[in-house]
């Protein structure tokens, strides 16, 4: 008679439910392989980061080393990056899904290297040009890295933690980038030229490493991973009435449980067309209200912060002028303004809200103190509560901008999110293209507008935007209340 002991059955027990070496090592090689791009891609995002000229990048092209004015800044080189931008942020997308992803961010890396090297030796304003439109195209590949590690990283359940990641990894970047730049110029470590040999430096890192990138077999509308002809698709499987588990790919569609992606897996199952699909998932997305809110209020006040960002240097710079004995700390603003924003999105990502009921109130109550904390950017003549009033924004704006994406994240189909976010840059980069055009470049007010002036437009735009939001509200609420008595009535 044999015996087992209870701890030789367990042994037994576990050895048969284990998985087999082949599939150990399988499961293995696929964590390596996670593991593996998503630190090439997070060393990446910080080392592409690292350009200390970017926070005095004013100060430089007002310099000897440059010699243009403000006015010149402001009206013949920084519209050239906002339309640059503008013209490549959707075509930038469909090329990187064309190209699978590894072309554009090595492009992406050589127009970094290039727009910095044209601006060695006293530029002439052509090269300064230039150099803004390489600008636009290495901005506009930003998009390709983030896509490029999604398309890698096959299994879905793990874009959360790798992005955040490499999201932790670009602010981390841009946090030493900003610090290591201020320290240079309090201490006079570097002039600003010399910043620029850093940022040439920097960017070939960013290009040495984009090398290293393994390919993308497939992407999201030009090369689609295809189910073998012999699988067959049970869609009772998907909605949970079978013990087996579908396809990864088409379990996703079925996730949330809404018809609308059911409705993309049948019409992208018959036709396989890139612009059918393409059509489809911005069709799906669009014709939800709750996407239609949301995104409005984000094509806006995203449009204003570029603008924020594009002249606030400028501003700093005037206002420096006018105090004459304060030195500029654009370094350390922005490096105080990243880990704040970071926080700001962190905070925010922890908290459990329902923000169908509330949404209107939010976004309000953030318009307002943006456009307080901007028109009070355009009256003052301090330098230090200039930097303080736009760190208080930067914390409001990055709060409310992490609700919003993840608000109309959680309503579009997983593969369209860079469809959806390419198309609402756009938007936002055409208001910003259509404000440079008619207020700063040929204004249709009486005189040019100053820079203290833009951020008191700044501020009323936003003011605006809280009306709109409000108007909103209140016709929804009034509706709302219209509607009820008539269900009440017809549920009688």
């Amino acid at each position: 008679m044999i015996y087992f002991s209870p701890k030789s059955t367990m042994n037994v027990l576990l050895f048969i439910v284990s998985p087999a070496p082949a599939e150990r090592a399988s499961k293995e090689g696929k964590m390596q392989e996670y593991a593996k791009i998503c630190l090439l891609v997070s060393v990446f995002a910080a080392v592409r980061e690292f350009r200390p000229i970017e926070p005095f990048f004013t100060a430089f092209l007002t310099s000897p080393a440059a010699n243009l004015t403000n006015q010149d800044v402001r009206e013949q080189v920084y519209p050239y990056g906002t339309y640059s931008c503008l013209a490549q942020v959707i075509v930038v997308f469909l090329v990187t899904d064309y190209l699978r992803y590894k072309p554009m961010i090595v492009l992406g890396s050589v127009a970094g290297c290039s727009l910095y090297a044209l601006l060695l030796e006293h530029p002439p304003l052509w090269r300064i040009k230039i150099s803004q439109l390489l600008f636009g195209l290495f901005s506009a590949a930003h998009v390709a890295y983030f896509s490029y590690m999604y398309a890698r990283i096959e299994d879905k359940r793990l874009y959360q933690k790798v992005t955040g990641y490499a999201r932790a990894s670009l602010l981390v970047g841009k946090f030493l980038n900003g610090l290591v730049a201020q320290l240079c110029i309090s201490y006079g470590i570097l002039q600003y030229e010399q910043l620029l040999y850093l940022s040439i430096a920097g960017t070939v890192v960013t290009l040495l490493i984009s090398l290293f990138f393994p390919p993308v077999k497939h992407s999201t509308y030009f090369h689609k991973k295809k189910f073998k002809t012999d699988q067959k698709v049970d869609y009772d499987v998907i909605r949970g009435n079978s013990d087996s588990r579908a396809p990864d790919d088409v379990q996703d569609a079925y996730d949330t449980g809404d018809n609308s992606h059911r409705e993309s897996l049948t019409e992208c199952t018959k036709n396989d067309s890139v612009t059918s699909h393409l059509w489809h998932d911005f069709k799906t997305a669009f014709s939800n209200p709750i996407v239609i809110k949301w995104a409005s209020w984000l094509v806006f006040a995203k449009g204003c912060h570029f603008l924020v960002l594009t002249y606030n240097q400028i501003l700093w710079q005037t206002v420096a002028k006018e105090q004459k004995t304060v030195p500029l700390m654009n370094g350390a603003v922005e490096a105080i303004s990243t880990i704040t924003s970071a926080g700001a999105a962190y905070i925010v990502a922890r908290m459990s809200s329902d923000w169908r009921k509330g949404h209107s109130t939010f976004l309000f109550l953030s318009c307002i103190c943006c456009s307080a904390l901007l028109f009070y950017c355009g009256l003052s003549t301090n330098l230090w509560t200039v930097y303080i009033a736009y760190i208080a924004y930067s914390f409001i704006f990055q709060s409310t901008l992490t609700v919003t994406e993840s608000q109309i994240a959680q309503n579009i189909q997983r593969d369209s999110y860079a469809l959806v976010f390419g198309f609402l840059n756009f938007l936002a980069f055409s208001l910003t293209s259509l404000f440079t055009v008619f207020v700063i470049q040929h204004s249709f007010l009486r005189e040019k507008p100053t820079a203290h002036q833009q951020f008191e437009i700044y501020g009323v735009i936003l003011f605006v935007l809280a009306g709109v939001v409000a108007f909103e509200s209140v016709v929804t609420s009034c509706r709302q209340r219209s509607s009820g008595p008539r269900d009440a009535h017809t549920t009688a």
